[in-house]
């Protein structure tokens, strides 16, 4: 059974993120700009280890708590990025050259932005 809202399972999977110590742990809300889901969660890994137990932690919590699995993971393999679809919300996990790369935060600039800092 699937327990509250978009931003509830957005706030799920940045603390759980930032309990694994992931940095720069951002939630942007896009729904205004995208019509298929409702935020985004960003956060940075630094290495392999960091990366298994970040997205472990948020397919845990979001599981756990929410009632959710993902429909989709992407690079699951990389230490790039990871990327975690749950319909209306999607974790992004990226290493630091990877997130300065894309910069997400910058392409959603006018998005409303919660930052989680360690």
């Amino acid at each position: 059974m699937v327990v509250g809202e978009p931003i509830h399972w957005a706030e799920c999977a940045a603390k759980a993120a930032q309990s694994k110590k992931a940095s720069e742990v951002v939630i942007i809300n896009v729904k205004p700009t995208l019509v298929i889901l409702d935020y985004f969660i960003v956060a940075t890994a630094d290495n392999a280890l960091q990366f298994n137990a970040v997205i472990e932690a948020v397919e845990d919590a979001l599981r756990e708590n929410c009632g959710l699995k993902p429909i989709g993971r992407e690079g699951v393999n990389s230490v790039s990025w990871v990327l975690l679809d749950y319909g209306d919300i999607v974790v992004h996990v990226f290493n630091p050259t990877t997130r300065d790369f894309y910069r997400l935060e910058t392409l959603y600039n006018d998005a409303e932005q919660i930052k989680y800092d360690n």
